[in-house]
């Protein structure tokens, strides 16, 4: 049988009586105060000094915490509203609109690394003869002259240099999409649980 986060968490609406700290055990939480539900993906204009103030909105804050703490268990993000912004069906709509931006956010990055790789094959372009340019002059040199010598590494600064960033663009710049990409395939089958926000103290 599935294991179901909500099982844990809640039951018609309540807290089941499992410990906290057996379903965090179980699951990746990710906790979140905001001022409305809007604020999960946008951030409205507000107070800049209030307490609840958010400077990013709370899917930014959900990747950066996937991102930085990688593992395979379900998510389960835990909103925390006023008492006046909860209405039925909320953790529905949130689940929904979450899972609707993270499939157009997944094209997006899918499209984007491939004109990255793209862009290093044509800097190749430019870049393997400037390489082969250097390489030619290292060797040359090296039978001119014997040994190791100032125009030899110079030749071979120039492979480098010519062949570093394409390289680099191809095969290492779109892994930033693709953790990414990871994140957000987390994210889209996370499930929301919202919960009234505390009062000031």
């Amino acid at each position: 049988m599935a294991y179901d986060p909500l099982v844990s968490m809640r039951d018609s609406g309540r807290r089941a009586t499992g410990s906290r700290r057996d379903v965090d055990d179980r699951v990746q939480q990710i906790e979140i105060t905001l001022e409305s539900a809007d604020e999960m993906f946008v951030i409205a204009p507000a107070d800049h000094f209030s307490e609840f103030r958010n400077f990013m909105t709370g899917l930014e804050y959900s990747i950066s915490v996937l991102r930085s703490r990688p593992s395979s268990r379900p998510v389960v993000i835990t909103v925390r509203l006023p008492e006046h912004e909860i209405t039925e069906g909320i953790e529905a709509q949130l689940s929904r609109t979450m899972g609707q931006y993270c499939e157009h956010r997944i094209s997006y990055n899918r499209r984007e690394a491939r004109a990255v790789r793209l862009d290093g094959f044509s800097a190749m372009k430019v870049g393997l003869p400037v390489a082969i340019a250097g390489g030619l002059v290292a060797l040359l040199r090296s039978k001119t002259l014997g040994g190791i010598n100032a125009s030899e590494i110079a030749g071979g600064v120039v492979m480098w240099v010519g062949l570093w960033y394409p390289l680099d663009t191809i095969f290492f710049t779109p892994l930033g999409f693709s953790r990414e990409n990871s994140a957000l395939g987390r994210l889209r089958d996370a499930t929301f649980v919202v919960e009234p926000r505390p009062p000031l103290s």
